[in-house]
């Protein structure tokens, strides 16, 4: 796991000075080794090396040259069955890390690799020869890559940030895109809140030579199988053989390592493989402390440990429960802004930032159970839009998941009719490879739901927060097979008898306690008596300012957000929290906006 960065510069050698300001905003990626170097006449790779795989071997650090001497490779991520690709490829291997083994698989087999992966990856190969580059990221959104492209250059790094506050180049604010934050409380697809930085989707690569850059293309898509298979122990045993086969793989550890452990089904059946493959537990679970205050009618939970308790004592585990105060999670909102590189709102996000501070002493991998709710409807939302006709499905996802509580987005964001026909027709134009071969809603709504929640929202913050502080998480769960299985059934299976996530809670029945199957999802819960305490007052003051950005750069008709502020209701003050996100993201990023590109030097 690591932090990568690529330099191909259009008109002459690549600037020293620029590539060792974007390895250096990403040192904490990768504390345990850090270089660059000129790889060609216009070209540098880059990266700060987190050390997981063959950990202690100095020459699997990156970047890594071939055998042969032709190809250099930056990587970040995991090849989890990088030890069984080996016996296939001709290549006299150096080391036993997974990123010798990417570099020998595109030696061998080029771009063919890629459907060989198993694991979660972003990584850049630059054949010397050619003086071309290849660039992919994985299929699942674990790992992305971001890119800055002007006239003289093209920059890639692990992260956005390095690329917002490079001195070398100008940048300005993608103010459709920060429109799309404010609606839907994340910005998918290719672009970000920065006009000139774009970044990869999941499946996608590109290619970079001297004759010019492409865009990325995708070379993956799911595959759509059998959906009148209704052979209910038929299904089951196969998701419940693809689940245990994909967590098995993950669990080839030679550092610390430990589990997120909520109590949910999907991080318990991880733990529950982990142990029975013989590795020792120890698990994880992040709550509020309970505090009063005015509920306004709606229950508020404070943590889940009653559940994470109870399966921590079936499987055995070292368990520890992590608690924090309104006063706590109000500071780490601050934290999660000043780590965030681009908009995201995160009600769970304060929560990661104490649990990952607290077990970085102690471990280098954590697992977590990320990945099924996506595909398996989770969330219900295939359940939500299960009679929406085909051809409306984009545009009834965009108006039922905005989370906006009641506040008019046509009122409050100018321009909301064109960000809205933008997000809609990149929406179809995901769709679009599968329109062939199904017109299911429910399946149509998880398509949507892997294409961009679960990058953009999931792992964004999971890497974001966890390699912050030094630690590489592992999600067995998000795994291509097991997401083939879950297209390759009736769909009404999803939802069976209201049931979100029904065929996968079946699928575990006699592997998991019942108490575990049954039990409804909650996810992180944020009480609702913080959305109305003293602590997150000052939140709200701040957003209102007249000078805030939301307001100068015309992100928000202030009169009306003053008449909402006004008089919000319970659910309301929650969507402060996301103006509050952005408005304090904008702030500490204003200055890199406004000065001057400093000279380049060599």
């Amino acid at each position: 796991m690591c932090g990568i960065v690529a330099s191909f510069s259009k008109h002459g050698p690549p600037t020293g000075a620029e590539v060792a300001h974007l390895l250096q905003a990403q040192y904490h990626r990768g504390p345990d080794h850090q270089t660059w170097q000129t790889v060609g006449p216009h070209a540098a790779l880059g990266s700060v090396r987190l050390s997981i795989t063959d950990a202690h071997n100095p020459l699997a650090n990156m970047p890594l040259t071939s055998a042969c001497g032709r190809y250099v490779v930056v990587f970040n991520g995991e090849i989890y069955n990088h030890a069984s690709l080996r016996p296939q490829l001709t290549y006299p291997f150096q080391t036993h890390s997974d990123t010798e083994t990417l570099l020998a698989a595109f030696i061998e087999w080029g771009e063919a690799m890629l459907p060989r992966l198993h694991g979660m990856f972003a990584f850049v190969i630059y054949d010397k020869h050619t003086q071309q580059a290849f660039c992919a990221a994985d299929p699942t959104g674990q790992k992305t890559l971001y890119y800055y492209q002007d006239t003289d250059v093209l920059l890639l790094t692990s992260e956005i940030e390095p690329l917002i506050s490079n001195p070398h180049r100008s940048k300005s604010w993608n103010v459709p895109a920060l429109r799309e934050f404010i609606a839907q409380r994340m910005i998918n697809g290719t672009h970000t809140h920065i006009a000139e930085i774009s970044k990869f989707e999941p499946g996608t690569s590109m290619w970079v030579s001297p004759q010019g850059t492409q865009n990325p293309t995708r070379y993956h898509t799911y595959t759509i199988g059998d959906e009148t298979n209704a052979n209910i122990p038929e299904i089951c045993q196969h998701i419940a053989s693809t689940t245990e086969a994909a967590c098995t793989e993950t669990f080839n550890l030679e550092v610390p390592y430990g589990h997120l452990l909520s109590g949910g089904i999907d991080s318990s059946i991880v733990t529950h493989y982990a142990k029975a493959h013989g590795l020792s537990l120890s698990t994880y679970s992040i709550g509020f402390t309970p505090f009063q205050g005015d509920t306004h009618g709606i229950p508020s939970t404070f943590n889940e440990f009653d559940h994470s308790r109870f399966i921590a004592n079936h499987l055995g585990t070292q368990h520890t429960e992590i608690t924090l105060t309104p006063r706590e999670y109000r500071h780490n909102i601050d934290k999660w802004i000043a780590i965030c590189g681009e908009p995201l709102e995160s009600a769970e996000a304060p929560m990661l930032v104490k649990l990952f501070e607290t077990i970085a002493p102690n471990h280098k991998v954590i697992f977590s159970g990320s990945g099924p709710d996506e595909a398996f409807d989770g969330y219900g939302y295939g359940q939500a839009l299960s009679s929406t006709a085909p051809d409306d499905i984009a545009a009834a996802y965009y108006d039922t998941f905005h989370w906006s509580f009641g506040i008019d987005l046509n009122q409050a964001i100018p321009g909301h009719a064109s960000v809205r026909q933008a997000v809609i027709a990149r929406i179809n134009a995901q769709l679009a490879p599968y329109r062939a071969h199904t017109s299911n809603p429910l399946q149509l709504t998880q398509l949507i739901n892997l294409h961009n929640r679960l990058a953009t929202y999931e792992f964004r913050q999971l890497d974001t927060l966890s390699m912050r502080h030094g630690i590489e998480v592992r999600s067995p769960l998000a795994n291509t097979s097991l997401y083939t299985a879950a297209f390759n059934f009736n769909p009404a299976l999803k939802a069976h008898n209201g049931i979100p996530k029904y065929i996968f809670k079946e699928s575990m029945r006699g592997i998991l306690p019942n108490r575990v199957i049954d039990r409804p999802k909650e996810g992180f819960p944020t009480p609702i008596q913080f959305w109305f305490s003293n602590e997150f007052e000052d939140c709200l003051t701040e957003v209102m300012r007249p000078t805030s950005l939301l307001f100068t750069l015309k992100l928000l008709d202030e009169p009306y957000m003053r008449s909402v502020y006004a008089s919000a209701q319970t659910d309301q003050r929650y969507f402060f929290y996301r103006l509050y996100c952005l408005h304090k993201l904008l702030e500490r990023q204003q200055h890199w906006l406004e000065k001057a590109p400093a000279k380049a030097e060599i």
